[in-house]
């Protein structure tokens, strides 16, 4: 089954979430986003960001963290871990701070913190109410408006069809 989604927001944490079935529109910038980046989200845990209050690894920026990623292109952390170069400094120091990564990594998964919070709801896949969504979504602060582009609808309304993995 087919859901097409489209999320409205300027949160770049979003960006994880495009997929054949997901869209992301930034209104500011009046685009929408063709695609999550291969390693988006290691990049992000890497790099740190303030406004997530996220650390991320010392002493590597956003320019050598893309070099790394450019050499190692997955979206597996674990895979991406194993890969690194403990002759290469940059990546000797990622992977001094493994431990870090990962825990920034499960931060930033958007898809895994709403699976998660969905489970300890009690909530089955394609099974949740408008209300748990709508409580869901304020606790988790993960959309700020959702809706199908045609017919234009409520965003609470088929709230079910929101959580369905985008496989």
């Amino acid at each position: 089954r087919s859901c097409l989604k489209t999320v409205f927001s300027e949160d770049r944490d979003f960006i994880q979430l495009v997929s054949k079935r997901t869209r992301l529109y930034r209104p500011s910038k009046g685009m929408e986003v063709p695609c999550c980046p291969v390693g988006f989200l290691i990049k992000k845990a890497i790099i740190g960001d303030a406004s997530d209050n996220l650390k991320g690894v010392p002493g590597v920026g956003e320019v050598g963290a893309e070099k790394v990623l450019e050499a190692h292109k997955t979206d597996d952390i674990e895979e991406f871990i194993k890969s690194l170069d403990e002759s290469v400094k940059i990546e000797k120091k990622i992977k001094d701070h493994a431990a870090i990564l990962l825990n920034e990594y499960k931060v930033v998964n958007l898809r895994k913190t709403a699976r998660k919070a969905a489970a300890n709801m009690g909530v089955t896949q394609g099974k949740l109410s408008s209300s748990d969504f709508m409580r869901l979504s304020k606790e988790h602060k993960m959309w700020d408006f959702v809706q199908a582009p045609l017919p234009v609808f409520s965003p609470f309304e088929r709230a079910s069809e929101f959580v369905e993995a985008d496989s």
